[in-house]
């Protein structure tokens, strides 16, 4: 009986040393679990999103991401924050999140996008991504189309398809990127969004009859010298969740891209992922983001991760082959950052395919090949330079966002005297 209440006087000791140290960290289940997301910087007032029933998402002070199942809040304080404060960085909601395409009419020129930017003026002059990572965190990518032979990330210290996590970074057979939607190194994309995103960024400039700077199908990407990281986080139906895109981030920073492609959203607000792409920031990652497809002022219907205000987020409204903003586009003066061709845009899809797709998805690939390539001419910039450059050499086209004008990669490099 002694040694008993001895052993629980000890334990109940500990309880309190640990549960003093935390608060003289400042640490709570209140902050590590706010009733809002409000209180991160770059977040509105007042936001939600489409959570999912029963799923919390948790962020541990190792630096992992898991999937946790409770009833609500004050259940999961009490049975699983303050238990394991400590250990616990963060505890949010678990949020839907969706990828959007727009019906595309294909009135425009197959590649007129390419035209609109000056991408032609880069490649002229070998400015092609050439050793810049870009990752294409997305609905996975179809690895094997022709267009995109060679422009696939390889982690040579991954020895493929041997169940084994050779190089012991957390994940087994990241050979060529990974798939988090079903725990795999498979990044098939059975959606095809992300083929599509792939291959606006990186499509190969293959000669073809009548067209030498076109792809084996007429398709070339702005930056066809960069390597790809597929990272697959969504269903075949082009819904994922935040858990998910929480772990992506961090593996495609991990994997050493400078470039982020983020053609997804939702009205979630979640302080958990704005503060994982502002951790990535001190990686120098820019993480360029799809403000949204549904016609509205994002600063006062934001759409997020496009929406948040944080150093390292560059969000991209559509244009038109006309110049003018996209009818499906969302615009604002404070929370989109530039515009790009968004509308009608032709591209990759798996199985060897193309396709003509609409959407800030199109656009945001094509500023983030942009800043690849001009990554590739000054690799020391950083991602505050490289978001500086493409902000100031825009073209003035009056459209409803930051910077009032759309990108432009002959602007932009002779910005920085090339």
């Amino acid at each position: 009986m002694g040694e008993s209440m001895s052993d629980g006087l000890r334990l109940l000791f500990i309880a309190n040393f640990l549960f003093l140290a935390a608060c003289s960290n400042g640490k709570s289940s209140e902050s590590v679990f706010p009733e809002k997301s409000t209180d991160s910087p770059g977040l509105p007032s007042s936001c939600e999103g489409l959570r999912i029933e029963g799923e919390f998402v948790a962020v541990w002070e190792d630096g992992s991401v898991t999937r946790e199942n409770g009833v609500d809040r004050e259940q999961m304080i009490r049975d699983f924050v303050e238990p394991n404060l400590e250990q616990l960085k963060r505890v949010d909601y678990n949020y839907e999140i969706k990828t959007e395409i727009v019906n595309s009419n294909s009135s425009a020129a197959p590649n007129w996008h390419h035209d609109d930017v000056n991408s032609h003026y880069a490649w002229d002059n070998n400015y092609k991504g050439q050793g810049v990572l870009v990752a294409v965190i997305d609905s996975g990518v179809d690895i094997s189309h022709p267009d995109l032979d060679g422009q696939i990330y390889t982690n040579n210290a991954e020895i493929p398809n041997n169940g084994i996590d050779d190089d012991r970074n957390g994940y087994v057979d990241d050979y060529q990127g990974f798939d988090f939607f079903n725990e795999s190194g498979n990044v098939t994309d059975p959606n095809g969004h992300g083929t599509h995103v792939a291959g606006i960024i990186a499509g190969l400039h293959q000669s073809s009859p009548g067209n030498p700077l076109s792809g084996t199908n007429g398709v070339y990407g702005i930056a066809p010298g960069v390597k790809i990281l597929p990272i697959r986080f969504m269903s075949s139906t082009g819904s994922g969740d935040l858990a998910d895109a929480i772990k992506a981030v961090g593996y495609a920073a991990d994997q050493g891209a400078s470039i982020i492609n983020a053609s997804w959203g939702a009205s979630v607000c979640s302080g958990t992922l704005y503060e994982k792409i502002a951790e990535v920031e001190s990686k120098g990652v820019l993480f360029v983001a799809a403000s949204g497809n549904s016609s509205n002022n994002a600063d006062n219907y934001p759409e997020y991760p496009g929406a948040f205000i944080a150093n390292n987020i560059l969000s991209v409204a559509a244009t038109s082959d006309i110049g003018a903003l996209a009818w499906f586009s969302n615009y604002g003066l404070s929370t989109v950052d530039v515009g790009a061709p968004g509308e009608d845009i032709y591209s990759l899809a798996p199985n060897s395919g193309v396709k003509t797709l609409s959407g800030t998805s199109m656009a945001t690939p094509l500023v983030a090949g942009m800043a690849a390539i001009l990554k590739s001419v000054k690799p020391s910039a950083s991602y505050a330079e490289l978001k500086d450059v493409i902000e100031k050499s825009v073209d003035n086209s009056q459209i409803q966002v930051r910077t009032r004008g759309t990108v432009n990669v002959k602007s932009a490099l002779n910005y920085m005297g090339y």
